[in-house]
């Protein structure tokens, strides 16, 4: 698709577009719904930290309402850029904006299937998926042909902290809980040990799951 066919796809979108939440089982969530905002710069010179948060490399700012965002390469292996996780912080309530992440290294994604971002907020602890209407997968000639995805959003509260993710994060603090409760169950299968200590100082665990009499 064209730099002209993506400016008129989000122009569409922009003149209708806002987020904001209902309630749903007791939680808050994402849900779209239609207004018109005046859009403020999302991100600040001041407010801009030495190292990014999550896994972006790079942040550019191409206008106003809209952010090219460069994803650092898996760990290891530099060819593949796909998994995102990062935060945005000092945002205005009403405020629009379209992030561009513009360094993917897959040429189909399920995102041309109706898979869409996560996100939450400080407020607002329950991932939620964006509506896929305001998501595009294509290939862009203005990023030397590589694939970029981008999706529109509207921030609705300025004390809140929004955190967007590739898909549901499974983070290191939820899998220790999985394997403290596993290891409350003494169960006679299931051994667990510190084998050592990550570089950031996290612990490694060594799982032997056998029949207790080849433990």
């Amino acid at each position: 698709m064209s730099s002209a066919g993506i400016q008129k796809l989000f122009c569409g979108i922009y003149s209708t577009f806002k987020c904001s939440f209902d309630e749903f089982v007791g939680e808050k969530v994402f849900s779209p719904s239609y207004s018109s905002a005046i859009l403020a710069p999302v991100l600040q010179e001041d407010s801009l930290p030495s190292e990014l948060p999550g896994n972006l490399g790079r942040v550019d700012q191409v206008s106003e309402f809209e952010y090219d965002l460069f994803i650092r390469p898996d760990t290891c292996n530099p060819r593949f850029r796909v998994w995102f996780n990062f935060t945005v912080e000092n945002v205005k309530e009403s405020q629009r904006v379209i992030f561009n992440i513009v360094n993917f290294s897959k040429t189909k994604s399920l995102y041309r299937d109706g898979m869409a971002p996560m996100v939450k907020s400080t407020s607002r602890p329950k991932w939620q998926r964006l509506p896929p209407k305001n998501v595009y997968y294509y290939r862009c000639p203005d990023h030397r042909k590589n694939y970029v995805m981008s999706f529109a959003f509207c921030f609705d509260r300025e004390e809140d902290i929004y955190q967007f993710a590739y898909c549901y994060p499974y983070t290191y603090t939820r899998f220790q809980h999985y394997l403290d409760s596993l290891q409350k169950r003494n169960m006679d299968y299931f051994f667990r040990e510190q084998l050592g200590q990550s570089v950031q100082q996290r612990q490694l665990d060594l799982l032997t799951i056998t029949s207790p009499v080849l433990r």
